[in-house]
């Protein structure tokens, strides 16, 4: 009897293990769908929490976590000192009221032959409010955001040739709109 007793534990401590483990893997992963090229198509998505304050899901079947010029980016290869496809994350010190200001500026420096954008705002649910701005020259696309709640304020770069504007473009954007602040 002790013996089956002790056999029925080990087995129920084996499957709580085994469940505790996917739970916490489940955790740090998610399915979405995103539209790439007029098309769904399901990813899986990674957490990536940052020292500063801001966490964000991101495809780590396409994109690795790296560092740029001391900052956080994302690439499709880390070992590329200056990646033509990447996503820059600073951590910045900017008023929140100062954003839309700050946006314009991020292409001031683009020549008269770049095709710049109109800055666009939008604000989430969860109240972060997200500003755009682009700037296209020599077939690069120089995305500019400002990601801000009422204290932070995140700047971010995504570049990438023209071409790849359907699929790491709507990528980038995708990630952008999955950051939280925790401070």
């Amino acid at each position: 009897m002790m013996k089956k007793f002790l056999a029925i534990l080990t087995a129920c401590m084996l499957l709580c293990g085994a469940a505790m483990a996917e739970t916490t893997s489940a955790a740090d992963t998610r399915v979405s769908v995103i539209l790439i090229e007029g098309t769904e198509e399901e990813i899986t998505e990674t957490l990536y929490e940052s020292e500063q304050g801001y966490s964000l899901w991101y495809d780590a079947e396409r994109l690795v976590p790296t560092e740029l010029y001391g900052h956080t980016c994302f690439a499709p290869d880390a070992t590329i000192e200056e990646p033509a496809i990447s996503l820059l994350i600073v951590d910045t010190d900017i008023n929140p009221e100062d954003g839309e200001a700050f946006l314009v500026e991020a292409v001031g420096g683009y020549g008269p032959e770049a095709e710049i954008s109109e800055p666009a705002w939008e604000t989430l649910e969860n109240g972060i409010t997200i500003g755009t701005i682009s700037a296209v020259e020599e077939g690069v696309v120089y995305r500019f955001y400002l990601v801000m709640d009422d204290v932070n304020v995140l700047c971010l770069t995504a570049t990438y040739p023209l071409e790849a504007a359907e699929g790491f473009g709507v990528r980038f954007d995708h990630m952008v709109r999955t950051i939280e602040f925790s401070k």
